[in-house]
């Protein structure tokens, strides 16, 4: 597969950048670039390879441009790449491969699609002229870089080894591996392990070469050691290493980088180059040094000055949670795993305002593990809540933060029964109602539904439930204020509704939803998402597909409240939304569509009024990063909608923004519309407005319906440059908006 793009190689040029006027349509993924794996120098520029993307930095006008799935990658997750002479390769973890020669990007999904036993992953690459030799968990790839193609695959064993590293140098190439290293003549048969001698039986990892010699680390419990092989006579290096990252040739010298320091090699010493450099693995000296690190992205020193570089994004990859409020999206990047304990996650929160992300770490955080929501006050501006698991809740208001526990809120936030356990309050779910108060759900205690309302904390219980031994997930509030509330682990749904009288306990009441006819017919009790659409029903994602409830305010009645399935055609078949699948995200656009997340068939937009899925993003058909989504937002003034994958953070421009005000003006772009446009959009509108293009002599050449605020004509063919008038009318008739732009020649 070749893709071309503006991309003047030595890798070295700019690239196309998304602004504020993202083109309709269009994706952007969000991942850290903190984390270098690989760096490399052209003249002025650096690139920086790292885990999920690489970027050029222009030394002396300190640009950066980042270059990723959603604009020129093929994947993401890289695990180790290779530069030289105007080529690169680039291996992914899923052993995914891409190459970019002169210009254009060529992807190999060979090894990837390829049926093998046992690990699969690429652990090093080295190019010698137009052959990329790569080392593997399951042998040696000999891949023909001008073909592209994979021209032949060795076992150096019997054992089937996985192979470190390799290098060729002479006629003779070498294979790491922890079973010893091994030699053999490149001109012999490769393909028969016999052809291969192991020449040192220590377990043996990386390797470099500098003219005849090669450095080569090996590895036991308590340290490594480097040696130098020189005239097939190994030469020990008078000193011990704690485990080395990487040993690198830069400014004619070798240098070995351990989990501490680095150090340089003069003949079989090492001096100390620098110290305390830990998680950096890559090096480049000349005039002056660069580093790269897998905590801070590149590091330069220019002139003895000290600079850290990488690109504004988040903190991590990591995600469980998005909130959106007043442009801003806010992620939740902690977790819990399948029974719902720990995995201690240190990455804080991220906050996202459609140009910059800002990011708040652990410590700022005030040592907050697992943050799993991030719930802003929609009344208070800078104001939010934030929820973790064991950690409890933490509140910012302008430039501080509030710890809010047992001790300051009288034991409203209690904390969980188990014993040895102290202090830990599991939060999970937030939100506020109409009033501002906040709801919240705290798991494993007596009272765990709390509202906070202005200075006030209440919590209520849930009479023979014994709800210390439950889980309390996420929470939404009715169009009537009654709280639906996910009970993780396979125990459904529950409703509370405390009849708007937050101090009077005796009028309460609460529901269990279940699968049972007349007690809400879920399509299944292990359910992993909810949401309410702008009509009011009560969407519930479960491990079976999707179950609607239409009449959410009989719950408490004497009538039918039970969910519905909604009945859709599918290539002339009918089948049930969904059915079948795990639906982890549900998230309402405003234009009422329901955008769907699956924990591994990607995304579906599913419209209501058409009763079809118009849209199936995937990782095969789209940018999107992973078919596994944990989360869906929409930032409802762009209408960009954002996914949440086990691979982070990608978005794609929608068409439904907020609806608009009656008085609000119409905006039409691109104005003019120019030759190379494939569309104008026009703002400003109402959801489900009748909007109609003409010529200035009133001829109608095209109508449409808007999509929340917002109505696009895309070009099937280009119309006839000139004038264009825009007519838009509510259903009614009540509201009427005007717009005019130009469709230019050029």
């Amino acid at each position: 597969m070749k893709r071309s793009v503006v991309f003047l190689f030595c890798l070295f040029s700019c690239f196309y950048c998304f602004c504020q006027t993202q083109e309709i349509g269009s994706w952007r993924d969000h991942l850290p670039t903190r984390f270098v794996i690989d760096i490399y120098k052209n003249d002025n520029t650096l690139t920086c390879v790292t885990e999920f993307n690489f970027f050029n930095y222009n030394i002396q006008t300190k640009e950066i441009n980042v270059f990723s799935r959603s604009n020129f990658l093929s994947d993401v997750n890289i695990s180790c790449s290779e530069y030289k002479d105007n080529k690169m390769i680039i291996a992914y973890k899923n052993c995914n491969i891409d190459i970019v020669v002169n210009g254009a990007i060529y992807n190999m999904p060979d090894i990837k699609n390829s049926q093998i036993l046992g690990e699969k992953k690429i652990n090093e690459i080295k190019i010698y002229e137009d052959v990329a030799y790569l080392a593997s968990s399951f042998g040696i790839i000999e891949l023909d870089i001008a073909n592209l193609e994979i021209k032949n695959s060795f076992q150096i064993d019997s054992l089937f080894s996985s192979v470190n590293d390799v290098v060729v140098y002479s006629d003779t190439i070498l294979a790491s591996s922890e079973n010893g290293l091994y030699a053999a003549s490149i001109k012999s048969n490769l393909s028969d392990y016999n052809s291969w001698k192991m020449i040192d039986s220590r377990n043996c990892k990386k390797m470099i070469s500098k003219g005849d010699e090669i450095y080569i680390s090996f590895t036991n419990k308590e340290k490594d050691s480097v040696v130098v092989l020189q005239k097939d006579v190994f030469l020990t290096i008078n000193k011990d290493f704690s485990e080395v990252q990487n040993i690198v040739h830069t400014g004619n010298k070798i240098y070995i980088l351990d989990e501490n320091n680095i150090y340089r090699i003069d003949s079989l010493d090492a001096f100390l180059y620098w110290s305390n450099t830990e998680k950096i693995v890559d090096l480049i000296i000349t005039e002056d040094v660069f580093f790269g690190s897998k905590k801070d992205g590149l590091i330069t020193f220019i002139n003895n000055t000290k600079d850290t570089i990488f690109s504004n994004s988040p903190f991590t990859n990591n995600v469980f949670d998005m909130s959106y409020s007043e442009g801003k999206i806010y992620v939740a990047p902690g977790g819990v795993n399948n029974a719902w304990g720990n995995i201690n996650n240190r990455d804080g929160f991220f906050i996202y305002d459609g140009v910059f992300w800002e990011n708040f770490s652990y410590d700022q955080s005030m040592g907050k593990k697992d943050i799993l929501k991030v719930c802003p006050n929609p009344s208070i501006e800078n104001n939010y809540f934030i929820g973790s698991w064991n950690g409890g809740i933490l509140e910012k208001q302008e430039g501080f933060f509030i710890n809010h526990n047992f001790y300051n809120t009288n034991g409203i936030v209690d904390t969980i029964s188990i014993v040895d356990v102290n202090n830990w309050s599991r939060v999970r779910g937030m939100c506020f109602d109409d009033n501002n108060n906040l709801w919240i759900t705290n798991s494993q205690v007596e009272n765990p539904l709390i509202v906070k309302q202005q200075t006030n904390w209440f919590s209520f219980n849930f009479p023979g439930l014994n709800s210390s031994l439950y889980n309390f997930g996420e929470i939404i509030i009715d169009d009537i204020g009654q709280k639906w509330i996910v009970m993780p682990k396979g125990e459904g749904v529950l409703v509370f509704n405390d009849n708007n009288s937050l101090d009077q306990l005796n009028d309460d009441n609460y529901k269990r939803i279940n699968t049972n006819y007349g007690n809400g017919g879920l399509s299944s009790m292990d359910v992993y998402s909810i949401a309410k659409d702008r009509e009011g029903a009560i969407w519930v994602g479960t491990n079976n597909g999707i179950s609607v409830f239409y009449s959410p305010e009989l719950v408490f009645s004497s009538f039918n409240f039970d969910s519905q399935k909604i009945l859709i055609e599918q290539d002339g078949y009918y089948e049930y939304l969904l059915d079948g699948q795990t639906v982890s995200a549900l998230c309402v656009d405003n234009a009422n569509r329901k955008w769907i997340g699956t924990l591994n068939n990607g995304v579906f937009l599913y419209d209501e009024s058409e009763n079809e899925i118009v849209k199936n993003f995937n990782k095969s058909n789209s940018p999107l990063l992973s078919n596994t989504v944990f989360d869906i937002c929409v930032n409802e003034l762009s209408g960009e909608v954002f996914f949440g994958t086990d691979n982070g953070i990608c978005s794609f421009r929608g068409v439904a923004t907020k609806n608009s005000r009656n008085n609000d003006p119409v905006f039409v772009y691109p104005n003019p519309v120019k030759k190379n446009n494939s569309y104008v959009c026009v703002s400003g509108l109402q959801n489900n407005m009748n909007v109609k293009f003409t010529t200035v002599n009133g001829e109608l050449v095209y109508e449409t319906t808007s999509f929340g605020g917002q109505a696009i004509w895309n070009f099937n063919k280009k119309p006839v440059p000139g004038v264009y008038l825009v007519f838009s009318t509510s259903t009614l008739g009540l509201t009427k908006k005007i717009g005019k732009f130009l469709i230019s020649e050029q």
